[in-house]
């Protein structure tokens, strides 16, 4: 499962074989990291701040960036409670590989998780996403890194 964690005005995904309890202090330097002695892997994420510039909430945020920015998805539907971020997004036009799905989410999700994390400061894991009869559900919720 990966934690995504915001870094100023940029996301991080850290994916690990095990769960990642401790997060750096400071963005990586490098694809390889550590945490409680498991390697992990950080990748950047495509979604930097100035994408989502002006908004204080993950569902205003998404939904710019999946409809009116990328042109990937028709519309969105979400809610937010308590800090749980979870999107129904309609006639989703873009498909991600299966792998990358299992281990990040798909783009929907990481641009979700992304968003959260850098509007609430807090890491985000992809709890939920599904495809199913043109439609994707995507949850998203703090991530118990503590």
């Amino acid at each position: 499962m990966a934690v995504y964690k915001a870094y100023r005005d940029s996301v991080y995904l850290f994916i690990s074989d095990k769960p990642v309890r401790e997060l750096p202090s400071e963005p990586p330097r490098s694809l390889l990291t550590e945490s409680n002695g498991a390697v992990v892997l950080a990748f950047r994420s495509p979604l930097h701040g100035s994408m989502i510039e002006g908004f204080a909430e993950p569902c205003s945020a998404i939904d710019h960036v999946l409809v009116e920015l990328l042109d990937i998805a028709d519309s969105i539907e979400c809610v937010e409670e308590r800090g749980t971020v979870a999107i129904e997004v309609r006639n989703p036009k873009l498909s991600t590989p299966g792998r990358l799905e299992k281990v990040a989410g798909s783009i929907y999700g990481i641009i979700a998780a992304s968003a959260a994390a850098l509007i609430r400061k807090d890491p985000y894991v992809v709890e939920v996403d599904e495809a199913s009869s043109g439609r994707r559900r995507v949850v998203v919720k703090p991530a118990s890194t503590r």
